[in-house]
C-alpha cells in the first residue's frame, strides 16, 4: 500500500511534466516535488507510529505548525492550517479553540466522522457545525486537513477521506509507598522519586496546601513542624494531566542548636599552625581532625590561619530557611577595633549521601559586590624551607595567586607551617573570595569590621553577623532559593600580614541554628 501511495502522485507529476513543462516552470515543479515528498513523509511517519504501537505523548502549536510527539520521542510536523477538533469541557465540539455550540453526542469512544460539506463547512457525524473549513477544500490527497481528539484517541484526517487513529496518553504517575506510609522526622529531607510514563514534554507541579513548592519531577522537601501533610503532584502534557495525592506523616524530634561535627579542615600558614586548638607535632591529618571535631562540639576557638584556611561544619538536622528571618550565626573572637572577617558558604545535602560534596553558595555579605572583591581567587603558599622561587634577599613564606601576583608573609619560618595536612607538605593551595581589609597602622594597628555578613567580624551576638540563608548566591553572584542548609564552610577572607600581630586569620567558635 505504501508503495502505491508513493507511485501514484509521482506518475501524475511525470504526466504533467510530459505535456506542459517549460523551462520557466522547472523551479516550480521542483518545489511541487519537494512538498509532495514532505507530505508523503508525514503520512509514512504516522503509519510507522501506528505499526510500532506508539502513542501520542504530547502536542503543541508553534508559529505556523503543530508538533506531534510520540512515545518514542519521534515527531510529526503538521501545518496549523489543519483544523484541530476536540470535545471541550462543556461537552461541545470545539474547532481551533472555538466553541461550535454543537454537543458531542453519541459514543465518545468512537472516532468522529469528519468531512467538509458541500456548503464548505466542517461536518461532524453528519451534522453541520456551522464552522467554515476555508482553505481545506481542494487540498492534495496526502494533506492532513484536520486533527481530532476524542476519548484518548487522536485521528488524522486526510483530504481524500483516509484517516489514521493513534492512542493519546496523558502522563501516568506511580509513587511506590513504603510499608507504613511516608514518614519523616521534622527538619530532615523528604525525598520522593515518582515514575512517570508518557513523560515527553511533561510539566510537573508539586503543591503543599495549595502552595507550589516545586516544579521538578522528583521532590525534595523539608518540614519545619510535626504533623500530617498532603502533597499533590500534577504531571501535565499537551494531551492532559494526571494528579497524585500523597499523605506524609512528620514526626517531632529534638535537635541540638549548635554544629556537632567537623567534616573538613585545612589551615593556611599561621602563627597558630599547631595551636588554637593545640595539635601536637607529628600528628596525622586524621588525628588533627579528631581534635578539630571535638573543638566544634565544645564551641572552642579554632584558628583557620591566613587567607583561604577553612573549616566545614555540620549539624544533626537541617537549618531551615524561614522567610524574613535570620537563620544561623557563626561565633568568633572579634573585639573593638579588631576584626578578622571570615567568608561564609552554605550547602545542602542534595545527593543525600551525608557528605559535604554538593555545590557551595556564598553568603553575599556587605563586601560581595564591591569592585575590590576578588571571587574565584586562588593562592598557593610555599614552604619556606623547600621554596626555590624566592626573590633574592626575601625571607618568609611566599605566596602566588591566580592573578599573576606574588607576596610574602615576611620573616616567617617553618614554625608557621602545619605539618599534619596530608598532601600539603611543600605547598598549600586554597581558594575562595578575597576582600580588601579595613586595616590601619596609624598610631596603633586596627582592623575594622565589615558592615555585615561575616564571621569573626563583630563581637558575638551582634545581629549584623546573623545570617539569612536567602543571602546565598551562586558562583555568578545570582541569588539561589534554598529551602535549608546542612553544611557551613568558613574561610579566612583577608590576605594580609599584620606585623607584630601576625597574619590576619579568622577564628571560629561554633555555629548555631537561630531557630528555637
Amino acid at each position: 500500500m505504501k508503495r502505491i501511495l508513493r507511485i501514484v502522485p509521482v506518475l501524475l507529476l511525470l504526466a504533467a511534466m510530459a505535456t506542459g513543462c517549460y523551462k520557466d516552470d522547472i523551479n516550480e515543479l521542483k518545489k511541487d516535488i519537494t512538498e509532495l515528498k514532505e507530505r508523503m513523509a508525514r503520512y509514512e511517519n504516522l503509519l510507522d507510529a501506528l505499526n510500532k504501537r506508539l502513542h501520542v505523548a504530547n502536542y503543541e502549536q508553534k508559529d505556523g505548525y503543530y508538533i506531534i510527539t510520540f512515545s518514542d520521542g519521534s515527531e510529526v510536523t503538521v501545518r496549523d492550517s489543519s483544523a484541530f477538533i476536540e470535545i471541550g469541557d462543556n461537552g461541545n465540539w470545539w474547532i481551533d479553540g472555538e466553541d461550535t455550540g454543537m454537543p458531542a453526542k453519541g459514543d465518545s469512544s468512537t472516532a468522529p466522522q469528519i468531512t467538509i460539506g458541500e456548503n464548505g463547512n466542517w461536518w461532524i457525524n453528519a451534522e453541520d457545525t456551522g464552522v467554515s473549513a476555508k482553505g481545506q477544500a481542494g487540498a492534495d490527497a496526502s494533506d492532513i486537513i484536520s486533527i481530532s481528539i476524542v476519548d484518548g484517541m487522536m485521528t488524522f484526517l486526510f483530504a481524500d477521506g483516509r484517516t489514521i487513529t493513534i492512542e493519546v496518553a496523558v502522563p501516568e504517575i506511580t509513587i511506590t509507598e513504603p510499608l507504613g506510609g511516608f514518614i519523616v522526622d521534622k527538619l530532615q529531607w523528604l525525598r520522593l522519586n515518582p515514575e512517570v510514563k508518557s513523560n515527553s514534554g511533561v510539566i510537573y507541579t508539586w503543591k503543599l496546601n495549595d502552595e507550589e513548592i516545586s516544579v521538578e519531577k522528583s521532590l525534595v522537601h523539608i518540614f519545619a513542624e510535626a504533623g500530617t501533610y498532603t502533597l499533590t503532584m500534577t504531571a501535565k502534557n499537551g494531551v492532559g494531566e494526571n494528579v497524585k495525592n500523597i499523605t506524609v506523616t512528620v514526626n517531632d524530634k529534638t535537635y541540638g542548636e549548635w554544629a556537632d561535627k567537623a567534616l573538613d579542615f585545612i589551615r593556611a600558614p599561621s602563627q597558630y599552625a599547631h595551636s588554637v586548638p593545640s595539635i601536637p607535632g607529628g600528628s596525622t591529618h586524621g588525628e588533627a581532625m579528631i581534635i578539630i571535631n571535638d573543638a566544634v562540639k565544645n564551641k572552642s576557638l579554632i584558628s583557620l590561619g591566613g587567607f583561604g584556611g577553612y573549616i566545614v561544619m555540620g549539624f544533626d538536622h537541617t537549618i531551615i530557611n524561614k522567610p524574613g528571618a535570620k537563620d544561623f550565626a557563626v561565633n568568633g573572637n572579634a573585639f573593638a577595633n579588631w576584626a578578622e572577617p571570615g567568608v561564609i558558604q552554605v550547602s545542602w545535602d542534595s545527593n543525600g549521601n551525608g557528605h559535604a560534596d554538593d555545590p557551595w553558595y556564598e553568603i553575599a555579605g556587605s563586601e560581595y559586590y564591591k569592585p575590590t572583591a576578588l571571587h574565584n581567587y586562588t593562592v598557593t603558599y610555599y614552604h619556606p624551607d623547600t621554596d626555590t622561587g624566592k626573590e633574592e634577599g626575601k625571607t618568609g613564606i611566599r605566596w602566588t595567586d591566580n592573578k599573576g601576583n606574588m607576596g610574602y608573609y615576611p620573616n616567617r619560618t617553618s614554625t608557621w607551617w602545619p605539618t599534619y595536612q596530608t598532601g600539603f607538605e611543600n605547598t598549600i593551595v586554597v581558594s575562595g573570595s578575597r576582600y580588601e581589609p579595613n586595616y590601619s597602622e596609624s598610631g596603633i594597628i586596627t582592623m575594622q569590621p565589615f558592615e555585615s555578613g561575616y564571621v569573626d567580624n563583630w563581637p558575638n551576638g551582634n545581629d549584623k553577623d546573623f545570617i539569612d540563608i536567602s543571602m546565598a548566591v551562586d558562583s555568578n553572584g545570582k541569588p539561589v532559593n534554598l529551602k535549608g542548609i546542612d553544611f557551613i564552610r568558613v574561610h579566612t577572607g583577608i590576605l594580609r600580614d599584620a606585623g607584630a600581630l601576625g597574619e590576619i586569620s579568622t577564628e571560629v567558635a561554633g555555629a548555631k541554628d537561630l531557630h528555637p
